[in-house]
């Protein structure tokens, strides 16, 4: 769902805060992450009894600035200690980057 209100953010926190739950939130990456979504990701943090988990999205067809977007993303949610996963196809890409391909040493 989506909780693009205060009520209904109220009202999820406290859904939260009464099951043994961990949120899942997906955030837009390509855009600089600003003091009020950090605020609100933190709340929810706080209020989940399992924590939260950012999976940062990204729309396929946009890439410039992606890179840039991820790194400014990666630095808030560190220090927050706040848990993220990659856009998928940038996950993918950097596991294909770390293991070596059949045949090659």
């Amino acid at each position: 769902g989506t909780a693009d209100s205060r009520d209904a953010v109220a009202a999820l926190k406290q859904d939260l805060a009464q099951q043994p739950v961990q949120l899942l939130i997906g955030v837009r990456a390509q855009q600089v992450p600003d003091r009020g979504v950090l605020r609100q990701l933190l709340a929810l943090d706080e209020a989940a009894q399992g924590g939260v988990v950012v999976q940062l999205l990204a729309d396929k067809a946009a890439s410039d600035g992606l890179e840039d977007y991820l790194h400014q993303w990666h630095e808030a949610l560190a220090e927050r200690q706040l848990v993220w996963l990659d856009p998928p196809r940038i996950s993918q890409a950097q596991r294909q980057q770390a293991s070596p391909q059949p045949g090659q040493s």
